[in-house]
């Protein structure tokens, strides 16, 4: 054989190998990637539901309206 067919082969081999290697690295750092999702249950139970609130500051009306009267007098008899 001549100098440039060893290489050519050399070069095919080195290929191969390189690509085997690739694979081979590849499946072992891609790795198991499967999520396992367990559901658990629990029984009812009655119960209150409650919610605390504490804060300090003013508190104030988003609208707010004055109210009055048109007439004015005093109610002398309630039905």
């Amino acid at each position: 054989m001549d100098f440039k067919m060893k290489t050519k082969r050399n070069i095919i081999i080195g290929g191969i190998v390189l690509v085997i290697l690739a694979s081979i690295a590849f499946h072992f750092i891609q790795g198991d990637n499967t999520v396992v999702i367990e559901a658990k249950t629990v029984t009812t139970k009655k119960a209150d539901v409650t919610t605390m609130v504490t804060a300090t500051g003013t508190m104030e009306p988003i609208t707010q309206v004055e109210v009055g009267t048109q007439v004015s007098g005093v109610v002398k008899k309630y039905m």
